[in-house]
C-alpha cells in the first residue's frame, strides 16, 4: 500500500510537470506568433 501511494504521488507530480511544460511551450508559441503577425 505504501509503494502504491508513492507511485501515485510520482505519477501526479509527473502529470503536473507535463502540464506545466505544455503551458510554457504553448505560451512561447503564442508569443512568437503574435510577435510575427503584429510586428
Amino acid at each position: 500500500m505504501i509503494l502504491l501511494g508513492q507511485l501515485e504521488i510520482a505519477l501526479k507530480s509527473k502529470n503536473v510537470g507535463t502540464i506545466t511544460s505544455f503551458r510554457l511551450n504553448f505560451g512561447i508559441i503564442v508569443i512568437t506568433t503574435n510577435y510575427i503577425f503584429y510586428r
